[in-house]
């Protein structure tokens, strides 16, 4: 069993050798709530568990949650009922203070729990912190394209699969719209690639982690993707020009290739003030 079946050597996975590959991906909304179910059976048995706690409406909103995700929201939310009963100065235990599990003590806990394949909210919010301003018709006709796009990719039956580019001079805002794109979009899982995100990595390893998030995102239903910032992303210099040839190459695959699943769907969004210089080389 493995998690990163990216990282063992191709001799090993050659047939009479482990020759039969079964991916189990992430669980649905039913999976959810049977596996909260399961994490949670103990409690109803020994009714631990308030009346107010809805399984479904937690196997709703725990979105890209994997198995174990789950179990540490259900151990997290019983840890805020015990805590009731213990006085942190002195240490003393209250039996008499501990108390039932209730909804909002999963609720905290699922604020604290973060899925290992769920968005990068902080730094989409982050980049919003001063708002966008609705700056007339232009603003409003590129918003409904981008929103029209997205509903495009979300509800096609035929293309899963669909690569977008903002251009326009540094500071307008491009980055700003494209996450607000993504907060807005409820999609399970959405990254942003930024050359912040890769500035301690030498070459192949900014390579790795841009073939890691892709891989991430296929295993989601519905994904977004942010390159950006494109030009500090390959490295580009426009003398010579120079660019980092390898991670350029990474993209371009990576932005043409479908998602594996036609049940998984993605969607990219990328960002430059210089596209007149890039279009010979990456194409959206």
């Amino acid at each position: 069993m493995t998690n990163r079946k990216d990282l063992i050597d191709e001799a090993i996975l050659r047939p009479g050798r482990l020759e039969l590959h079964v991916e189990i991906g992430l669980p649905d909304e039913n999976g959810r709530l049977e596996i909260l179910k399961i994490h949670t059976s103990k409690m109803i048995k020994n009714k631990i568990l308030q009346e107010d706690v809805d399984l479904e409406k937690l196997s709703l909103i725990t979105k890209n949650f994997t198995g174990a995700d789950l179990e540490t929201l259900v151990k997290r939310a019983s840890s805020y009922a015990l805590n009731a009963g213990i006085d942190l100065k002195s240490n003393n235990v209250d039996l008499t203070q501990i108390r039932k599990i209730s909804m909002h003590d999963f609720t905290n806990a699922f604020k604290e729990i973060k899925p290992q394949f769920g968005s990068d909210n902080s730094k989409l919010e982050n980049c919003l912190q001063y708002d966008i301003i609705d700056y007339g018709n232009s603003f409003e006709d590129l918003n409904s394209k981008l929103f029209g796009l997205l509903n495009q990719v979300k509800n096609s039956k035929s293309s899963n699969l669909l690569s977008v580019l903002l251009e326009g001079d540094s500071g307008v805002g491009k980055t700003a719209i494209a996450c607000n794109l993504a907060l807005k979009s409820e999609s399970p899982f959405v990254k942003m690639i930024s050359p912040e995100t890769l500035v301690n990595l030498m070459e192949n390893g900014k390579v790795a982690e841009i073939s890691r998030i892709f891989e991430d995102a296929y295993k989601s239903p519905f994904s977004i993707i942010i390159l950006d910032n494109l030009e500090r992303l390959i490295e580009y210099i426009k003398i010579g020009p120079r660019f980092s040839n390898l991670v350029l190459q990474t993209l371009l695959v990576y932005i043409k290739k479908n998602p594996p699943s036609k049940d998984r769907k993605i969607l990219i969004v990328g960002t430059t003030n210089i596209s007149h210089r890039l279009d010979v080389r990456i194409h959206f």
